[in-house]
């Protein structure tokens, strides 16, 4: 009896830890506008927060089912101009744009994952740069539409219900989604469908096998995937007031890999570690935007050699251990190994 009251108590302990700790950072993230005066600092926790979103819809398709894209910078552009030319040209409201622009980014997903899925490995990496590669002619090209190299200015504020959405306000609805993506994310991964994805990550020719549709699953996840990054495009068009070109090169689709690969692929918390550091190295490097994909290529392949799991995944690793050898140094001579 009082053994099974020990164990439930230790079992208890780090849920009551987690769940502080997650108060904790919601504390965190209300707090600090109220903290932070600086308009800069604020404009780049809220480029971190779209990079976050991006990130988490990415590393649903890369992370947890397996699947090489390099051609989500067309997704977060696809969103966003497809939002910006309906309340630009249609004159629909932001919300009603967001709501039919991110639906759209999914709907393109889903047509681009019918014929790309088919393939696999490299093949499939190639499929999915051109695909952004054609997002990015069709922007420069269909002048009348997006007014090409010029770009979409004048993009006005997002209210609501008459209270305009910016600053401050703008920061608290971006961490809104980043939220909501949060939960989504862990739900669609603990889900029937999650189990399926991940199977397919481990062995795509027997998830077959175990009943899995592997191209139907994979389309979804390509789906959902663009979902997320339709909804950093909507809202990183509006935040800047502008979108053109040279905002949706080859560079956008890097950094979801790069992203991801550094935060820790396959975890719940990689795309937000990776988004934090993506988002503040370009700071960092700044004078050197040439070089930009030089230094990310480099970067990459330093965490794919050395780091393959990333920073939370590495961290988990380095748990794990130290805790196993506390067990190991608590056993006394007597007890057998399990």
């Amino acid at each position: 009896m009082h053994t099974t009251k020990r164990m439930s108590g230790r079992l208890g302990a780090p849920k009551v830890i987690g769940t502080v700790g997650w108060l904790c950072v919601l504390l965190a993230i209300l707090s600090f506008p109220l903290l932070v005066r600086s308009q800069y600092v604020l404009h780049i926790s809220i480029v971190i927060g779209l990079a976050v979103i991006y990130g988490m819809g990415y590393n649903l398709l890369f992370g947890f089912c397996g699947q090489v894209s390099f051609g989500h910078g067309g997704f977060f552009a696809v969103g966003a101009y497809a939002s910006v030319l309906m309340v630009l040209r249609l004159g629909l409201s932001f919300w009603t744009a967001l709501a039919i622009a991110v639906l759209f980014t999914g709907l393109v997903g889903f047509l681009l994952g019918l014929p790309v899925l088919k393939l696999h490995h490299h093949y499939l990496a190639m499929a999915t740069l051109a695909f952004a590669v054609i997002v990015e002619s069709v922007v420069v090209q269909w002048r009348e539409l997006t007014r090409g190299p010029v770009g979409l200015m004048g993009i006005p504020v997002p209210s609501f219900f008459g209270v305009p959405v910016h600053g401050v306000s703008f920061y608290y609805l971006t961490f809104l989604f980043v939220v909501l993506g949060y939960i989504v994310a862990r739900n669609v991964v603990r889900s029937r469908f999650g189990r399926a994805i991940l199977a397919i990550k481990e062995n795509e020719e027997a998830a077959p096998s175990l009943g899995i549709n592997v191209r139907l699953y994979k389309t979804i996840a390509l789906t959902i995937s663009a979902l997320y990054a339709g909804l950093a495009g909507v809202l990183y068009a509006f935040l800047n007031q502008f979108i053109g070109p040279e905002c949706f090169t080859l560079d956008l689709s890097v950094t979801a890999v790069l992203m991801t690969v550094m935060g820790g692929a396959g975890t719940f918390l990689g795309p937000v570690v990776g988004a934090v550091i993506v988002s503040i190295l370009p700071e960092l490097l700044y004078g050197f935007e040439e070089y930009h994909l030089i230094i990310y290529g480099l970067v990459l392949g330093f965490f794919l050699l050395f780091l393959p799991k990333g920073i939370v995944g590495g961290v988990s690793d380095l748990a794990r251990h130290a805790s196993a050898g506390k067990l190991r140094a608590r056993r006394t001579p007597g007890q057998k190994q399990p």
